[in-house]
């Protein structure tokens, strides 16, 4: 199999569901779900992504700051590279002045110092074009949209092996991992399954520290093995773009942690 660029100019319409469970040793089971509505409209190597989502209107400064940050972000044009890879955001300025523009008609009013200082830190990232890109590309299911797998020989046989990030798994930690995606294909649809290893970049003994200073422990119980596994698959159309993919990502850590997250990403009509 092998996965090309369309030159139509194509809109696809998606669901995102986005579901994760944490168990540990000694607190209660917790359980986060989120969903969005997203747009794709891709020309090419030129793409440009909408979320459809918008924040519910709430009370108060802060909320009020972050819908219209919502409304900064809900247009977002990239150029991808040869294996469709997010190279570059070609919209970026218009971003940052946008932002500008909205720091100073709410910094001067505000009186909360922890909303200031929350501002102060996000406008450091707002007012630096390397880093606004590098935060775009691992926004959400970016990563898994744009994963990069165009333009390359996927087989039965052997599998295409990718070097990627997990971006913001708990606890926020950004996880060095391996994919190893095989040809899945059917006579109706192209089709990709993948399964997910820990990268040789990855410390387990810093993820490890990181879990337990959220989640201290108690007793006495020696913290057993690690594992970390995922699968998934990714399913296309006629003109080679994303129809629907779910990935599955699972870590264990014996006598301390159980985590659980799914992506599922499916197109709407």
């Amino acid at each position: 199999m092998k996965l090309n660029y369309s030159n139509e100019n194509i809109l696809k319409k998606y669901d995102i569901k986005f579901k994760e469970s944490i168990i540990t040793s000694e607190y209660s089971e917790e359980k986060n779900e989120l969903e969005i509505k997203i747009e794709i409209e891709y020309k090419g190597d030129q793409i440009s992504f909408f979320i459809e989502s918008e924040l519910k209107e709430e009370e108060g400064r802060l909320e009020s700051i972050l819908e219209q940050m919502n409304k900064i972000f809900n247009k977002i044009d990239c150029k991808l590279d040869k294996n469709g890879q997010i190279e570059t955001v070609t919209n970026v300025e218009e971003m940052m002045k946008k932002w500008e523009n909205l720091r100073k008609e709410n910094f001067f009013k505000l009186k909360d110092e922890n909303i200031k200082e929350f501002i102060f830190k996000l406008n450091r990232i707002m007012n630096n074009r390397y880093k606004l890109i590098e935060m775009i590309k691992r926004f959400n299911v970016m990563p898994f949209l744009f994963l990069g797998i165009y333009n390359q020989e996927i087989k039965k046989s052997s599998p295409l092996r990718l070097k990627r990030k997990f971006y913001n798994v708990f606890p926020l930690i950004n996880i060095p991992i391996q994919y190893e995606i095989y040809d899945g294909s059917t006579e109706k649809e192209k089709m990709g399954k993948f399964i997910l290893k820990e990268d040789e970049g990855f410390d387990r003994r810093e993820y490890v520290k990181q879990v337990l200073e959220c989640y201290p422990i108690k007793s006495e119980h020696k913290i057993g093995s690690f594992d970390l596994k995922g699968e998934g698959y990714c399913s296309f159309d006629k003109n080679d773009l994303l129809k629907e993919m779910e990935l599955k990502l699972v870590i264990e850590v014996k006598n301390l942690i159980n985590y659980k997250c799914t992506y599922e990403i499916k197109e709407r009509q």
